[in-house]
């Protein structure tokens, strides 16, 4: 993935690890959607369009537990906190999908 920060031309302040974590993110550094399950990838695929855990569970057939379980372990594995780290972190690595 990626080269060094300094070629991806973004500049960022970083107070925290978490924010170093999320700088690298958002440059395309971190996030490796093939680690997740087929249908951990259909969760968060759907999070980002409607990050509502029972219209999730709705459409993919799941009940809103499941989504809620699958969210966790995906913060997990992409080590991001919260929800909002989550859809930033997705976003990023969708987005990074698509110049791949």
């Amino acid at each position: 993935m990626g080269g060094d920060l300094q070629d991806s031309n973004v500049v960022i302040e970083v107070c925290t690890a978490a924010d170093v974590r999320l700088a690298l993110v958002m440059a395309g550094e971190l996030i490796d959607l093939a680690q997740l399950t087929v249908q951990q990838h259909a969760v968060l695929r759907e999070f980002v369009c409607e990050p509502n855990d029972r219209r999730i569970a709705r459409r993919l057939d799941l009940s809103p537990q499941t989504v809620r379980n699958h969210l966790l372990r995906i913060q997990k594995k992409l080590k991001v906190s919260g929800r909002a780290e989550l859809m930033k972190a997705a976003i990023a690595a969708f987005l990074q999908q698509g110049r791949s």
